[in-house]
């Protein structure tokens, strides 16, 4: 592994948080332009939690890993992503990075329920939260089918945007980021972009909150008088 070099520069950014992706693009001094799915079983996870550990160990931080966009999965996988990563998170003591985008996209081609995947994640671990555009296309050999292919060249999604707003409801107000690679927009349409991200991140917190004041349990009368009710959402698991 390379560290060196990038823990250099880290020290010199020091930037409040860094990151990568839960994926692979390299084999045998060779450098693929894009990033590749892992199966999510016992070795896989063994390889990262060592990875991991020299990249946190190196740095003196703790690392972000990032849901990868998904085209395929494999018949050698023993856990579902969210399980995958949880297991990364307690190995480790990483945190993550939830990009809302990505599982929007995944769900559609990998078949599953984009909200209970979100569910599934470790609360306490999620730092940031990305959002960016896809585009579909035909899925070869299957008519009538549509594949979302991760660009980062086109607006967000309704979907994503409304699936951002359920992660802002369960993991809180977490800095967000909308990421451009190219068809890069003007600056005013950057910041309507950013204006719609605030919008639906406060109708995120204010699910939250409607969530939290539902499934309060009651005081007793003799209590009431000290003041504001404390209480907490709920998380549901991976169905």
């Amino acid at each position: 592994m390379r560290t060196w070099h990038e823990s250099k520069l880290v020290d010199l950014i020091d930037p409040v948080l860094f990151s990568g992706h839960v994926a692979w693009s390299t084999h045998d001094g060779e450098y693929l332009n894009d990033l590749l799915p892992l199966p999510y079983n016992d070795e896989s996870l063994r390889t990262l939690v060592e990875h991991i550990s020299i990249v946190q160990d190196t740095f003196g931080r703790p690392y972000l890993l990032e849901n990868p966009s998904s085209y395929v999965g494999f018949g050698s996988s023993m856990m579902t992503e969210p399980e995958f990563l949880s297991a990364l998170v307690a190995r480790t003591g990483c945190r993550l990075l939830c990009d809302v985008s990505n599982v929007y996209l995944s769900a559609h081609n990998m078949g599953f329920d984009a909200h209970a995947y979100i569910d599934a994640l470790p609360v306490d671990a999620i730092a940031e939260l990305h959002l960016g555009g896809f585009e579909a296309e035909d899925e070869e050999g299957t008519a009538g089918q549509t594949v979302f292919v991760d660009t980062h060249g086109t607006p967000v999604a309704d979907g994503s945007w409304q699936l951002y707003e359920y992660a802002v409801s369960r993991f809180g107000a977490l800095p967000p980021l909308i990421e451009r690679d190219n068809e890069i927009p003007d600056l005013a349409a950057l910041i309507a972009e950013s204006k719609i991200t605030r919008a639906y991140a406060a109708r995120g917190l204010e699910r939250a909150h409607a969530r939290a004041v539902g499934h309060a349990t009651p005081r007793s009368p003799r209590h009431h008088r000290f003041g504001v009710r404390r209480c907490a959402a709920s998380a549901h698991g991976w169905e």
